[in-house]
């Protein structure tokens, strides 16, 4: 039976993404001890990584590890870039960056050198480097030290993200990284920065302790300590919270938050996240290269039923890959809002119709395939579960296949081993309006999952790279990029999820947003005064 899209919710987003404000701060029942005082910082984080290595770590894990390796610029909640590592930059040209160095040393007293900027920055831009965030040093021509304490990179165009890239790469040691062996950032040789934290103790993918750095150049930090634990499932991450022995919990999945607000003692911030969960389709894969059947699968999903059922109406149904507040940064909320109402037609839970796509195509009686889950995300499991079963009742058969992050980051995103489809959650990189298209579509690249290579996004994309930042034009392009990529449809957008943070009552938050984890941890969750 034919279903219309009962609920399309839309929020009212101010003109600013760097302005996200707390959308609700609600108090849970307050009985019992708090959590402990100012001395420690002890979270509950959502994911940890196996290794500290710079190349490993992005979005929400970079939130530790710019604490121990600082960037040149630090990028602020009011939407600034503070200096850090750097004094200073000057552009000679408008392609041209040369950065003046503070005068100061890593945690193993031997000191910042122009020469550790440039090993930082080629660990990312080499072509054979595995750096989750490669795809950012696209458009640099050249890093040299020009100096003794001045580092000048050269782009060979313009790039609306650099100013990001840096502010989200932290600066290592090339000494260490070459005495280590390739182990720096493993448990067994510790990653080392020049920041005001220090590795204490590191167990991959389970926790880490950071302690202040004794040398640190900077104003001390207000936590002697701060210690990031990832559970191992809901239960965990529950008795954990009811222990009372942190200070916050970070990202939990939406599904538990009902749970945990139950919890005496904390606090619940929910804001509005920058990230998408989508269906990714490989268009070099049959069946899946076919048209008519990426319309079939976009037609048959019931994403009402997954915003209700994973994660209790904690977030909303998407209409494209990049939330509509990134795009509004660029222009006014309206022609988003016009743009999304065009393309959530095509999303319309419809099972009549769904059946007529794939009439259409080489499959019309149905198929198989596989679909890995990450096992660390149970959001993506029950989502594919879902999935599942929306597709059956067009006669398509997807079977689940758990994988560790490990396996399923290889298999998914470099070497593109799957049968087609996969689900996923993509992050924004930052508040660039053009950064998750850059990262979903530019060819050839690991997270353009889908392997779309597409004349008229890649023209569209590089004409908005030359736009002024402030030019009127980049909305309007923006939207006529996502208007090529919708005829294609190479993404089933699902949901918007919301953040979820609780923090004990003691403790103030401030400059809480979609991109928290650009700035220092303890500015946003510090000691209530």
């Amino acid at each position: 039976m034919s279903q219309p899209n009962q609920r399309r919710r839309r929020r009212s987003v101010g003109a600013a993404l760097i302005a996200l404000t707390l959308i609700t701060a609600t108090g849970c029942a307050s009985s019992g001890e708090a959590a402990p005082g100012d001395s420690s910082l002890d979270v509950i984080f959502p994911i940890l990584r196996p290794t500290l290595d710079v190349r490993d770590n992005a979005a929400q894990t970079l939130g530790i590890q710019l604490l121990v390796n600082e960037p040149l610029f630090v990028y602020t909640p009011d939407g600034e870039f503070v200096p850090r590592l750097a004094e200073s930059v000057e552009q000679p040209d408008p392609l041209t960056f040369v950065y003046t160095l503070r005068d100061v040393t890593f945690s193993d007293g031997t000191p910042l050198t122009a020469d550790d900027v440039v090993y930082t920055f080629d660990l990312h831009r080499d072509p054979e480097s595995t750096s989750v965030m490669a795809r950012y040093w696209g458009a640099v021509e050249s890093v040299e030290a020009t100096g003794e304490n001045e580092v000048t990179v050269k782009l060979s165009a313009s790039d609306p993200e650099w100013p990001y890239t840096v502010a989200k790469t932290g600066i290592v040691s090339a000494s260490y990284y070459e005495s280590n062996g390739g182990q720096a950032g493993t448990p067994g040789a510790p990653q080392i920065g020049t920041g005001p934290y220090v590795v204490d103790e590191f167990k991959a993918s389970a926790e880490v302790d950071l302690v202040r750095n004794p040398s640190y150049w900077g104003e001390e930090a207000p936590y002697e300590s701060i210690s990031f634990t990832a559970p191992k499932d809901d239960n965990s991450r529950l008795l954990a919270l009811q222990s009372g022995n942190y200070d916050a919990l970070l990202l939990p999945p939406l599904s538990q938050v009902k749970a945990l607000s139950a919890v005496p003692g904390y606090v619940a911030s929910e804001i509005t996240d920058t990230s998408t969960y989508r269906i990714n389709f490989d268009l070099t894969k049959p069946p899946f290269d076919e048209l008519a059947v990426r319309q079939a699968v976009s037609h048959a999903v019931d994403r009402d039923a997954i915003i209700g059922a994973v994660f209790n109406d904690h977030a909303e149904p998407a209409d494209a890959l990049v939330p509509p507040p990134i795009l509004e940064v660029a222009g006014e909320p309206g022609p988003v809002a016009e743009a999304y109402d065009g393309f959530a037609r095509d999303f319309d839970l419809d099972l009549d119709r769904a059946r007529e796509y794939l009439a259409q195509s080489s499959v019309a009686d149905g198929f198989s395939f596989t679909v890995p889950v990450q096992q660390s995300d149970p959001a993506q499991t029950l989502i594919a579960q879902i999935v599942a079963q929306s597709l059956a009742e067009i006669g398509v058969d997807m079977t689940l296949a758990p994988l560790d992050d490990n396996t399923y980051i290889q298999q998914v995103y470099f070497d593109k081993d799957i049968d087609g489809l996969s689900i996923d959650s993509w992050s924004a990189g930052s508040p660039e309006p053009a950064g998750m298209l850059f990262n979903a579509y530019t060819p050839g690249i690991f997270s353009n999952v889908s392997q779309l290579d597409s004349a008229a996004v890649a023209a569209g994309l590089a004409e908005y790279r030359e736009l002024p930042v402030d030019s009127a034009e980049r909305q309007p392009l923006l939207l006529d990029v996502l208007t090529e990529i919708h005829a294609e449809r190479p993404t089933v957008p699902l949901l918007y999820p919301n953040l979820v943070f609780f923090t004990a009552e003691d403790t103030t938050v401030s400059g809480l947003n979609g991109f928290w984890w650009l700035s220092p941890l303890y500015e946003i969750i510090a000691p209530a005064s």
